[in-house]
């Protein structure tokens, strides 16, 4: 492991940490971690008919799609856009826009700690609501902290449940009244 594998790795801690009760969160993580520690390990032993960036962009784009079919929460539709980018960043290095693989890296280390901090920052608004917002529903004016704390949180864990073809298909999709 070099020292920015080992960086992402505490940051995937860190932010498993702040919702140590948040389940999904966990999984998501959980799948990303397996997902980046499998295509890197391809990476080393990458045949030369079917190139890494490739790969991983198979390796993403899969991981949107279950992104798409199972995430209910407006920051697990954050994290799927942060892996669709790496998606478009392994398509670039593949076509050439992206001239070397130091580069291709450093857009790939983007996409994975902006993934991270959508997940993180849902953590710590939630963290944040529960100290400073709890018991206030229901008692007058907030103070606009307290308010701004609990408006952040609404917006990180709306929910919205999956209407696409795939979820529908998963049985996980907003059903659809027949009259």
């Amino acid at each position: 492991m070099d020292i920015f594998q080992i960086a992402l790795l505490i940051g995937a801690l860190v932010v498993a940490v702040l919702n140590w009760n948040q389940p999904r969160a966990l999984i998501w993580i959980a799948i990303g971690a397996t997902e980046f520690a499998l295509t890197d390990a391809y990476f080393y032993i990458a045949p030369a008919w079917l190139p890494h960036p490739f790969v991983t962009g198979v390796a993403d784009a899969t991981l949107v799609i279950v992104l798409a079919t199972y995430g209910i929460h407006r920051w697990e539709r954050w994290v799927r856009y942060c892996f669709m980018l790496s998606i478009l960043v392994s398509m670039a290095y593949l076509l050439g826009w992206i001239p070397d693989r130091t580069s291709y890296a450093i857009g790939l280390e983007i996409a994975n700690w902006l993934a991270l901090l959508a997940i993180g920052g849902a953590g710590i608004a939630r963290l944040a609501d529960e100290r400073f917002g709890s018991g206030l529903v229901g008692q007058g004016a907030w103070p606009a902290a307290r308010r701004g704390v609990h408006w952040t949180r609404a917006l990180f864990d709306a929910v919205r449940q999956p209407t696409g073809v795939l979820a529908r298909a998963a049985g996980q999709g907003a059903k659809e009244e027949v009259t």
